[in-house]
């Protein structure tokens, strides 16, 4: 779905920039955990991707689509796919025994979902409310 809405309506330097800042701060801020797997406080990737979309953004409408590009992506590649890139987290993940590695699943998938939903939100409410009272942004009215 994501790149989907990239390769469609989102301006694509903006979407790369938003996933390439959500994918360093959920790299900096996941934590291997023996065990468990790769954790993250819930409330980083949302507000990452939610600053990225509106900081990235030229316009109210395309803040919310950035923030969700840049949240889910980000936090895949982030959490996911750069640390368990590290032979280091692998080991401290399997803890000396042979393990299953998932990409994306049980844990990181409902992650990924809630950063989705919440960058979307805290983009489109909070973001609209900060713009239209600094000016920046014209009324829209959807048709």
């Amino acid at each position: 779905m994501t790149l989907g809405m990239v390769a469609r309506g989102l301006p694509r330097p903006q979407a790369l920039a938003a996933i390439v800042i959500v994918s360093i701060v959920a790299y900096v801020f996941a934590t291997p955990v023996p065990g468990l797997g790769i954790t993250m406080p819930f409330y980083i990737a949302p507000l990452a991707g939610a600053t990225a979309g509106l900081l990235l953004a030229r316009g109210c409408r395309a803040a919310p689509g950035l923030a969700y590009a840049g949240g889910t992506m980000g936090t895949l590649l982030g959490a996911d796919i750069l640390n368990l890139a590290n032979p280091a987290v692998l080991t401290a993940l399997a803890g000396g025994k042979t393990t299953v590695l998932s990409i994306g699943g049980a844990g990181i998938f409902d992650g990924i979902f809630i950063t989705g939903v919440l960058s979307v939100l805290l983009a489109g409410f909070a973001g609209r409310r900060l713009r239209e009272k600094a000016g920046v942004c014209p009324q829209e009215r959807w048709e």
